[in-house]
């Protein structure tokens, strides 16, 4: 009776002891995992910075470009590199705010914080693509009324003359034999 008892409680040893290795994980894996974690979220943090810092690059080469040609493509396209720049700015701030939580002023996170940001932006990007159709469509009418109407109408809009001093032409020459040789 009494080896039988022994080896009950042996057995149920072993067992908890199988269970404690399967609950309660080794400190040396939890702290490999807790590097590895810190390692990557600095390796986000660097490329988000420097994500940032390329938008921030590229809209101010945009906004340079735009000046230049007047170009209301580009004009668009400096808008879309603002709004990238603008969205970047919030995820990050976001996602600051999001990490830094005050579980006394915020009980239940700032979890919320990440889908309002995502409605503000769309409705600020739909806003600035409606505003830029509407300036396309309006310099579309310009030009429609400048070709239908007589040339010497005091009333029509003068189109700005275009520039083609010698670097749009050679650019142009350049593409148009670089197309020829493809072909």
């Amino acid at each position: 009776m009494y080896d039988i008892c022994r080896e009950f409680y042996k057995n149920q040893l072993d067992f908890i002891g199988s269970l404690e290795a399967i609950l309660v994980p080794n400190t040396n894996d939890e702290n490999l995992a807790t590097s590895r974690l810190k390692r990557q979220d600095r390796i986000i943090a660097i490329l988000t910075t420097a994500a940032l810092i390329i938008n921030i690059v590229l809209v101010i080469i945009k906004i340079i470009g735009a000046v230049v040609s007047k170009s209301l493509s580009v004009i668009s396209s400096v808008v879309d590199g603002a709004l990238d720049l603008l969205s970047s700015i919030i995820f990050l701030w976001t996602a600051r705010k999001v990490k830094k939580r005050n579980l006394y002023k915020y009980p239940t996170g700032r979890a919320r914080l990440e889908p309002t940001a995502i409605l503000i932006l769309s409705v600020v990007m739909c806003v600035v693509s409606a505003q830029v159709i509407l300036e396309s469509i309006q310099t579309l009418s310009q030009d429609i009324e400048y070709f239908t109407k007589s040339h010497n109408d005091s009333s029509c809009i003068k189109l700005p003359d275009l520039d083609m001093s010698t670097l749009p032409i050679i650019v142009m020459i350049f593409t148009i034999g670089k197309y020829h040789r493809s072909l």
